[in-house]
């Protein structure tokens, strides 16, 4: 790993301000001042940074997380567009599984275990996600028979699980293939304008009384059912981190 995401990963220091402590002569790695951003280390090397030493917590970590609207689902700012860092001071190498789009809300997986990501974020795995969505206009049932029997829009091809009209200006929608976008694709080609889209459930683990940039650790046991699918199939890890929803 370089050292520059050795200590973003591992600290609440940025990877900008990591590569700036690195080139000013302020990291250590084994005793010796090292000024190369990507110089390459591992978890058990020895990193020191303005005289505070990093510490690697290698034990396995899951964090439900409530994405509020207007955040991208990424620790890192882009532009004007807010990242999640701000939430997560100590990252401790965790990672995002999977993504909701900037205008989207809900439930996030962050966790530093690369085996419950993949299973996550790859299709193969069909991991169902449910979605609350709001319209500013009635949900029309020529939009709820197209998106559950499959409808093509500018070449891809959509298809909810299920579409339960709850009141006529919200429906719970039921997903597991994961395209980009793929909610609000289909309502826009049905020009049914979405006021709100919260994602409630990932597989069996559900938002429940969060709020907006609430998070909480959840132990092992309950992901355990997500974990258990690895052994049943033997994928290469999905590198494919589409937005949601």
């Amino acid at each position: 790993m370089r050292l520059q995401k050795f200590i973003s990963n591992y600290s609440s220091i940025s990877r900008r301000k990591s590569e700036t402590f690195i080139k000013e002569g302020k990291v250590r790695v084994n005793g010796s001042i090292v000024t190369i951003p990507y110089f390459d280390v591992s978890e058990n090397d020895t990193v020191i940074v303005n005289g505070k030493r990093i510490f690697v917590d290698k034990t396995n970590k899951y964090y439900v997380f409530y994405k509020p609207v207007n955040y991208l689902s990424s620790f890192y700012d882009q532009g004007d567009q807010k990242g999640l860092k701000e939430f997560f001071k100590e990252r401790q190498n965790l990672k995002i599984a999977g993504r909701l789009d900037y205008y989207s809300e809900g439930l996030l997986l962050i966790t530093n275990n690369t085996r419950l990501i993949n299973i996550l974020t790859h299709p193969s795995y069909q991991i169902e996600k449910e979605y609350l969505v709001f319209s500013y206009k009635p949900i029309s049932q020529q939009l709820i028979k197209a998106f559950k029997k499959g409808v093509m829009i500018d070449s891809i091809f959509y298809k909810a699980n299920d579409i339960i009209l709850v009141k006529d200006t919200m429906a719970r929608i039921f997903l597991t293939e994961g395209k980009n976008r793929e909610i609000r694709n289909v309502f826009a080609a049905f020009k049914q304008p979405i006021s709100r889209l919260i994602r409630v459930r990932v597989g069996p683990l559900r938002i429940g009384n969060l709020k907006p940039a609430e998070k909480k650790e959840i132990p092992e046991y309950l992901i355990e059912p997500l974990l258990k699918l690895e052994k049943q199939k033997k994928i290469e890890p999905e590198n494919n981190y589409k937005e949601e929803g």
